[in-house]
């Protein structure tokens, strides 16, 4: 019988919350602790510990306007370390699984550690935020750079953020592993095949637009809006349904705003798969975008998408496949005439936004690919699992 591979779960804010980090370590625990092939042992929540003593370093902060973000101090790096050092020595663990670079950044390069997050510091620095010291770049540069070179892999759900790891690790340790769903999904493809047909056969010319997204400006509402518009003077009835944000400027009778649904409660839940079951299309023109996870949910029901060319977000859609990518610079007309394109072939384009789902965006299938890194990890490490 073989060995289970017992890995170290590391997460700096709470692992099991659904509210931490959109529910993405939550989904991979899950994953995680259903394989007989696995023991997990949770080495979480290592932030809340020690935040208390930073009190007065963001305090300053705010005080004089400059960037503080305490997981990068030197101290918490080295308390991170010694406490997952710790649990690997007393629990005898094989390897190290961490939801990002920050926790193993001064880990002791005899234990192997494995991380998966979404982007790279040198990517983040002038696309999601700007640091404007030239110390912060300097240590951001550095942790990272430290993480990536004693990593036995780092992972990343896009290439866009992988190919820059590369120019600071062997590039045979740097993977592409993409997110899947932050959704429970329930339902077989058999049910997704059937929604996709009810869709048109009820809505012949019409649409149905979906837009999830936290921020107006940053997730490129209006350019939604815009869409929507041209599609209604096409001829089209369009609808656009807006989840997650609130309208910076009136908007025009075919827009619904519907406010925040959270998606963790029973309530919420069922309420965003109605929107995503009886959708059209899924529209999210971001400004800037890591990977794009709301997309992978709306793949996982049978909703093509049009998205912005930015960032791992491009990578969540297979140009005229699954949807289409279109250029920040647009203020709607190329997304309205590419989801006429959309609606001219749409069961062929929605089945292939599923394939995606199921082929490529899912936790199973990106858990599959970890755990086979972790164990080339422990192996390495002289472990025989």
């Amino acid at each position: 019988m073989e060995k289970k591979l017992r890995i170290g779960f590391v997460s700096i804010e709470d692992a099991e919350s659904v509210m931490t980090w959109s529910g993405t370590p939550s989904n991979v625990l899950r994953v995680l602790r259903s394989r007989s092939d696995v023991e997990v042992e949770l080495i979480s929540s290592l932030g809340p510990r020690i935040k208390r003593f930073y009190a007065l370093h963001w305090l300053l902060a705010r005080l004089t306007k400059t960037y503080f973000y305490y997981p990068r101090a030197e101290s918490a790096l080295r308390f991170f370390a010694a406490k997952i050092e710790s649990v690997f020595r007393n629990r005898k663990l094989d390897a190290i699984f961490s939801m990002g670079s920050l926790p193993v950044t001064r880990l002791n390069p005899k234990v192997p550690y494995l991380f998966y997050t979404d982007t790279i510091f040198h990517l983040e620095d002038g696309y999601h935020q700007t640091f404007t010291s030239k110390r912060v770049k300097r240590r951001g540069r550095e942790q990272e750079e430290t993480a990536l070179r004693k990593a036995a892999f780092a992972c990343y759900p896009s290439e866009w953020a992988a190919s820059v790891a590369r120019q600071f690790a062997p590039p045979d340790r740097v993977k592409v592993v993409p997110f899947g769903a932050n959704l429970s999904i329930e339902h077989t493809e058999e049910d997704v095949q059937r929604w996709i047909k009810e869709r048109r056969a009820a809505q012949k010319r019409s649409c149905k637009l979906l837009f999830v997204g936290v921020s107006w400006r940053g997730k490129g509402a209006a350019v939604a809006v815009e869409a929507a518009r041209r599609l209604n003077e096409a001829g089209i009835a369009t609808t656009l349904q807006i989840v997650g944000c609130t309208p910076t400027e009136p908007v025009p009778p075919f827009v619904e705003v519907l406010g925040f649904i959270g998606k963790y409660t029973p309530e919420g839940y069922r309420r965003l798969i109605d929107l995503y079951r009886a959708a059209d299309i899924f529209i999210l023109p971001s400004r800037n975008d890591m990977f794009g996870i709301v997309v992978a949910e709306a793949a996982a029901f049978g909703l093509p998408s049009l998205v912005c060319d930015t960032g791992g977000l491009s990578e969540t859609v297979r140009e005229g496949v699954s949807g289409y990518r279109l250029p920040l610079s647009d203020d709607g007309t190329q997304f309205a005439e590419k989801a006429q394109a959309i609606l001219a072939n749409y069961e062929s384009f929605a089945a292939n936004a599923y394939a995606e789902y199921k082929n490529r965006m899912n936790w199973e299938m990106a858990i599959d690919r970890i755990v086979s890194l972790l164990k080339q990890a422990a192996h390495r490490n002289g472990q025989s699992i």
